[in-house]
């Protein structure tokens, strides 16, 4: 076996791997509009595992500017078609140490995934978080019905932009995964996402004042395709009033309105609050997904 970084002579064979194996790993950056959009470089490193011509696994971060303000890599795949440990081993000991800027490196797995989650634990990853991916499927029709003086307005990204992103981030502050804030630029990159539906962000309003977000997007998985709702927040002083339950229902409502009746949305699993309201709007956990770290970069 030997291990060589990505280029351009092996670019198709890595895309196509991630095609292939995108559901035995988590799949959140490898769709079709991600590898599309792939490009090598510094912001995404990558490393091959080679038997003679066959690729048998792969590595590949994320080093781009939002994570890197957080101090972290984002792993988009980490993966050997054999689970065996000195493959993993291999293509590790070739990352490191990583040329970008960071702390540790993050990966997720499915909770179902347990032999590959106790291969990634005696590499030296340590566990951090679960999460819940819950879906509301075959469920009649909703609408908001926010309280007078509150309104809900897709973005004007050149004059909203910045707004859309304090409220994000003070009301993720405290959120594990998501305490990185997210900058105007940032926002704009969400915003120009070609998965974003048609009235896909938008800003609760109380008057002129801004106090919530929702956001949501196209997801389809080896299930079917649904609206994602990824993020919906309230600013502190707005939360325990009522207003998280009607921004659910217009977050569900634009996916209505774009023709996809059922949704999808991830939840942190210690997020007790949030696991209610979703419940309590027909949403069911459809599967656990664990969060990985890896600070030995030296």
């Amino acid at each position: 076996m030997t291990v060589t970084e990505l280029n351009d002579k092996n670019l198709t064979s890595f895309l196509a791997y991630c095609r292939d194996h995108k559901y035995d790993h988590d799949e959140s950056f490898l769709y079709d509009e991600d590898l599309k959009d792939f490009a090598i470089g510094p912001e995404n490193p990558t490393w091959l595992l080679f038997d003679g011509d066959d690729l048998r696994g792969v590595l590949s971060l994320i080093c781009d500017e939002y994570f890197v303000k957080g101090k972290r890599a984002r792993i988009r795949i980490f993966h050997c078609e054999k689970t065996d440990i000195e493959n993993y081993r291999s293509l590790l000991e070739a990352a490191l140490p990583l040329d970008c800027p960071v702390d540790k490196m993050e990966m997720f797995l499915p909770d179902k995934l347990k032999e590959t989650q106790s291969l990634i634990r005696d590499l030296g990853f340590t566990y951090y978080r679960t999460s819940f991916v819950m879906v509301r499927k075959n469920k009649e029709k909703t609408a908001a019905r926010f309280p007078e003086g509150f309104s809900l307005k897709a973005i004007d990204p050149q004059r909203d932009a910045e707004l859309y992103g304090e409220i994000r981030n003070a009301a993720f502050r405290n959120l594990k995964g998501s305490e990185t804030p997210l900058s105007r630029e940032d926002v704009l990159k969400h915003y120009n996402d070609k998965s974003v539906l048609t009235g896909g962000m938008a800003i609760l309003r109380d008057g002129d004042k801004g106090a919530g977000i929702v956001r949501v997007i196209k997801e389809e998985d080896e299930t079917g395709i649904y609206s994602f709702i990824a993020p919906i927040a309230l600013i502190p002083e707005y939360q325990g009033r009522g207003l998280g339950k009607e921004l659910l229902k217009a977050g569900i409502s634009i996916g209505q309105e774009n023709g996809l009746d059922d949704c999808m949305l991830v939840v942190n699993g210690e997020n007790e609050q949030a696991l209610r309201l979703y419940k309590g709007a027909g949403f069911e956990i459809d599967m656990s997904v664990s969060c990985f770290t890896f600070s030995s970069l030296l």
